[in-house]
């Protein structure tokens, strides 16, 4: 039998809307809510009162939003109460003195010394965060860094610190800091 233009249409439009049903329907079924994703989460975690959360790559947009609504999570639902970061203790103590003011904007002097993946816009607007739920919650949030492997940036921050206020200190985390190898 021999198909006109108009059978071909109404064939092909009939497999097509079939096809793209077909294709709804599965992305339907895997379709996860919100809902879905901290049940999940707190399915996997279950009673841990400590949670690590890493990245494949530093300073991508989407690991670090994701990390931030996880930590928000932890907070929020589960009580937790402080953010270890991949930074050395005396970069992150800057942060906690920011998260810990009152009406103080986060400064240069708070960022110095921090690895440049915790200096991104998605880092900075959970430390708002954490600052302002301080504010609201008696500062009952804090920050930590967990580096200890190189001791460079809390020295950078040291000296740069003692640059400011001391240089007879300076001189003595210089001479520290020679000594120090790696």
């Amino acid at each position: 039998r021999h198909c006109d233009h108009a059978d071909w249409t109404v064939f092909l439009g009939q497999r097509l809307n079939r096809s793209l049903n077909s294709s709804i329907n599965i992305i339907r079924r895997t379709l996860i809510t919100e809902s879905d994703v901290r049940n999940s989460f707190f399915k996997i975690i279950g009673t841990a009162r400590i949670v690590g959360a890493g990245e494949a790559t530093h300073g991508t947009h989407e690991f670090y939003v994701q990390k931030a609504s996880l930590f928000k999570l932890l907070v929020l639902e589960r009580g937790f109460n402080v953010l270890a970061l991949e930074d050395s203790y005396s970069a992150i103590e800057a942060i906690n003195r920011y998260i810990h003011s009152n009406e103080r904007k986060i400064t240069d002097d708070d960022l110095h010394g921090l690895y440049g993946f915790l200096q991104t816009k998605e880092m900075l607007e959970l430390f708002d965060w954490i600052k302002a739920y301080n504010q609201e919650h008696e500062n009952v949030l804090s920050c930590i860094g967990i580096d200890a492997q190189l001791p460079e940036p809390g020295l950078s921050r040291l000296k740069y610190l003692s640059k400011q206020k001391n240089l007879e200190m300076l001189n003595c985390i210089n001479e520290l800091s020679s000594k120090i190898t790696i």
